[in-house]
């Protein structure tokens, strides 16, 4: 192995651990907040959830008072019961996992990773992800939004190998697992479920058409199964209680405007992928590779517009049209730099990316540090208060200045003390009420 190589290799290994290392301490110093409360205690019984038993029937009454989100629900639930250092040191890991994903599905046939590659996909999703906070580090929004799309891309990988190299690398034994995964992919949410079941879709209707044979049947069997997945979400009763705008005509459009108003937001990404593509066609980029940058576009696509079913539409239901525009990105990226003419091109691109990504990320790191400073004095107040043998304490609204905060976007305490997220703070704490200061 070249020394170049060898060198590169070490870059790669020391990013990752950047990445992982810096999440790690985001993770650290963010506390639980609103939905991590309810979510401690089951929606059966009311009370603390104390083993995994205890989760079933709480998912049970959580169909039919909540919503059909019951895969995520449920590890949401399991998560609370280890300490959060446990939780933050998987959630750190699992979103290093994404971004290692991510690259690796831009690789093609190399066999190392670019460094500059890695942070430009971090800075990406850093950039681009309107509530990072809420996607990766709450855990509630984590485990919903950030896990999903690691689970996602486990399913996308066989597909990607298929495509490309007429290989999947599953073996035989290895089926009945991927086929569970593929389950579990499906039922995990509506819109990155959604999305990943659009990418599956159109890689398998491409590969029948380029090579003029059927798909293969592992692949058949995981699409069903992800889309039987998708199909128990809304078999929850209350799942239909936030579905369709409920305003006729007016309120579709309306919906239909807000998904195009997120497409704007992250137009930087999609103003790129556009440039990109452009370029691979121009230079006769293998069309393979094009096209799974566009079958990823439409899977974000898919995501995107999945909302317009939606009630509203929170920054952080945003966050798998942004990694899927990322993987887009690299895909054609990482050709960019095997051709002579544009390697310096996309090599600015990267190091462009990677340089703007210091300053965002102290900007992101105050501001979680902030919340978890004026949290922690919430929560001094409460103990300090129930000692002195307070049945009611009050503790002020936080200041949040960006999306990087776990609680940006976030009730963090109602003004109403009956209502969540203050009634499960209360009973966290072992206390009235809390209220509204």
């Amino acid at each position: 192995m070249k020394k170049e190589t060898i060198a590169r290799d070490k870059w790669c290994l020391v990013v990752y651990g950047f990445i992982f290392a810096w999440m790690l301490v985001c993770n650290l110093l963010t506390p639980y907040l609103v939905d991590d409360f309810n979510y401690m205690y089951s929606f059966a019984t009311g009370e603390r959830i104390r083993s995994v038993w205890d989760i079933f029937p709480s998912m049970a009454a959580h169909a039919q008072q909540i919503n059909g989100r019951l895969v995520a629900h449920f590890l949401v639930q399991l998560t609370l019961l280890f300490p959060g250092w446990v939780f933050d040191i998987a959630n750190a890991a699992i979103f290093t996992a994404l971004v290692w994903m991510v690259v690796r599905i831009s690789m093609a046939d190399e066999e190392h990773s670019n460094p500059w590659l890695i942070l430009a996909c971090f800075a990406g999703i850093w950039f681009s992800q309107l509530g990072f906070g809420n996607i990766n580090l709450w855990q509630d929004g984590s485990v919903n939004y950030l896990w999903s799309y690691f689970f996602g891309f486990l399913y996308l990988f066989p597909f990607v190998k298929r495509f490309l190299y007429r290989t999947s690398g599953l073996r035989r034994g290895g089926m009945p697992v991927y086929f569970l995964l593929a389950l579990v992919a499906g039922a995990y949410t509506e819109g990155a479920s959604v999305a990943m079941i659009a990418v599956t879709g159109c890689l398998m209707l491409l590969q029948w058409y380029l090579e003029k044979k059927r798909p293969d049947k592992w692949q058949f069997c995981a699409l069903a199964l992800a889309v039987a997945g998708q199909v128990t979400i809304y078999l929850a009763p209350a799942q239909w209680l936030k579905k369709a705008p409920g305003k006729g005509i007016s309120g579709l459009l309306y919906n239909i405007l807000r998904s195009l108003g997120k497409c704007w937001d992250i137009r930087a990404l999609i103003f790129l992928l556009a440039a990109l593509l452009i370029i691979a066609w121009m230079i006769k980029v293998d069309r393979k590779r094009i096209l799974l940058a566009l079958c990823l576009f439409v899977g974000a696509m898919a995501a995107n517009f999945m909302m317009v079913f939606a009630i509203n539409y929170p920054e952080r239901a945003v966050g798998c049209v942004v990694v899927l525009l990322v993987a887009a990105d690299a895909v054609l990226l990482q050709d960019l730099m095997k051709h002579a003419q544009w390697k310096s091109f996309a090599v600015c691109i990267l190091m462009i990316a990677a340089l703007a990504l210091p300053e965002r990320l102290i900007v992101g790191e105050l501001d979680i540090y902030s919340t978890y400073v004026q949290d922690k004095a919430n929560v001094q107040h409460i103990l300090e208060q129930k000692a002195e043998g307070a049945t009611e304490v009050s503790i002020p609204e936080i200041n949040i200045r960006t999306c990087y905060s776990g609680a940006a976007d976030l009730r963090y305490v109602a003004w109403d003390p009956t209502i969540w997220p203050n009634n499960s703070m209360a009973k966290y704490y072992g206390v009235d009420a809390v209220l509204h200061e």
